[in-house]
């Protein structure tokens, strides 16, 4: 969504018809269908083409109904957030893999890509970038993450206030993914610069 605080209202694509079926809790329609028109809905809040009024509406219908938590929806939904993503080399990061991977016990030094699930509601510490930075002493990993949005703390956050030099977060993009696991085991990669 666009951040200088205004919105254009002429460049915004309505989604108003889904809402209203959400609002119904229209079925008629097969699963793959509804899915796939959520997912359709979703991705255009990764080009800011729906305004703040119908994302927050959509964002919560989804959860009143439930939608948020069917699997093929997800799914689709997951698909959408791929495609829109920062690309890295992915044969690079392969050459890296194969390089430097280590075999330990029954992981066969492949690429690791490790993610919580946000807040859990029970103030707990940070466990999933905790373990990721513990398990970087064997593995390659990658620590997908952001700041904390329902939580007291996310692993943007976390990794911040590493002291006496926390990392800069920001300089790990998709182009520049190879080269850090050319020098290292672990790469945090920060929501807002891939999914942006």
């Amino acid at each position: 969504m666009a951040t200088n605080g205004t919105q254009d209202p002429g460049r915004f694509i309505s989604i108003g018809p889904l809402l209203q079926d959400l609002v119904r809790q229209k079925r008629q329609k097969n699963r793959v269908a509804i899915a796939e028109e959520i997912a359709a809905a979703f991705s255009l809040i990764f080009e800011d083409k729906i305004s703040r009024v119908q994302c927050s509406s959509f964002l919560t219908l989804l959860n009143v109904t439930g939608e948020d938590r069917d699997p093929l929806v997800l799914s689709k939904c997951g698909e959408k957030m791929r495609d829109a993503a920062a690309k890295p080399d992915r044969k690079a990061i392969r050459d890296v893999v194969k390089r430097r991977g280590r075999k330990e016990g029954t992981y066969r030094g492949g690429f690791c890509d490790l993610v919580g699930t946000g807040g859990d509601g029970w103030s707990t510490f940070n466990v999933s970038t905790t373990a990721s930075i513990v398990a970087s002493s064997l593995l390659l990993l990658s620590k997908h993450g952001n700041r904390a949005s329902s939580s007291t703390s996310g692993s943007a956050d976390l990794l911040q206030a590493i002291r006496p030099f926390a990392p800069v977060i920001q300089a790990v993009t998709a182009e520049h993914l190879p080269s850090v696991y050319q020098n290292s085991n672990y790469a945090f990669l920060f929501a807002p610069i891939y999914h942006s």
